[in-house]
């Protein structure tokens, strides 16, 4: 009975362990995702303080061209891609570019 409990105690000490472990990731990961949400909140806070002629010079440097269809479908391609706009804007090159389509 005795070497039970024992076996019982140490499983629970593991599987505490493992959880606190998952736990600490957990919030590593909460960690940076706010790092990421505080930068981008920080850029459209710099975008919306900005005049006219930075934020056409800021839009011009990211979307390269604006295609309207029928009943308004818009289709977008950007000078950048997600990774570039994550990573930011000074590692964009001229080759690379992502053509994404919105829809309504």
């Amino acid at each position: 009975m005795l070497e039970e409990t024992r076996n019982k105690v140490l499983d629970s000490s593991k599987r505490v362990t493992d959880l606190t472990l998952q736990l600490e990731q957990k919030h590593a990961i909460i960690a940076d995702m706010k790092a990421e949400y505080d930068r981008i909140a920080s850029w459209s806070e710099i975008f919306d303080q900005s005049d006219m002629a930075v934020k056409k010079m800021i839009c011009s440097y990211i979307i390269e061209r604006v295609t309207v269809h029928r009943d308004y479908q818009l289709e977008v391609k950007f000078n950048i891609n997600v990774e570039q706009f994550l990573n930011g804007i000074d590692s964009v090159t001229e080759n690379e570019t992502e053509e994404l389509p919105i829809a309504q």
